[in-house]
């Protein structure tokens, strides 16, 4: 049984386990193909309006056996510090077929990543809640 995690908006990381390459869009097969592949190498940055709704839908694309879900911060407006990650991680951002930065990330760790989503919540001076840090298996 999964743990329930904090249902409201906020920033979260997931990582991977699995060592083949998956598609980001396993779980659409019209699209699978040309999307971006990922494994146990990468790792994602995100906001969700409800951090555990999100969690299954990643559940959903690539099998709750490989999903590691870690939400960072409640936050009401987690789109403005989306917008500075993307911004503070753009060169770590996979770029897909079209050219696109996606937010999928490669040559970062989740611990990067997470001190980032830190650094990124207190420069912009928006209150938040701490929920957790990045745990790896």
């Amino acid at each position: 049984m999964q743990a329930s995690i904090h249902r409201g908006p906020g920033i979260y990381i997931v990582t991977l386990t699995n060592e083949h390459l998956i598609s980001v869009n396993a779980d659409r097969p019209a699209i699978a193909e040309r999307c971006i592949k990922v494994n146990r190498e990468h790792c994602k940055f995100g906001k969700a309006l409800n951090l555990q709704t999100r969690r299954g839908n990643y559940f959903k694309t690539f099998g709750a056996e490989q999903v590691q879900f870690h939400p960072i911060a409640a936050v009401d407006q987690p789109e403005a510090i989306e917008a500075l990650l993307a911004l503070r991680l753009l060169p770590f951002r996979i770029r897909g077929s079209t050219g696109r930065p996606n937010e999928w990330l490669s040559g970062i760790t989740p611990l990067e990543v997470e001190a980032e989503v830190l650094a990124a919540l207190k420069s912009c001076g928006r209150p938040y809640t701490s929920l957790g840090r990045v745990r790896l298996s």
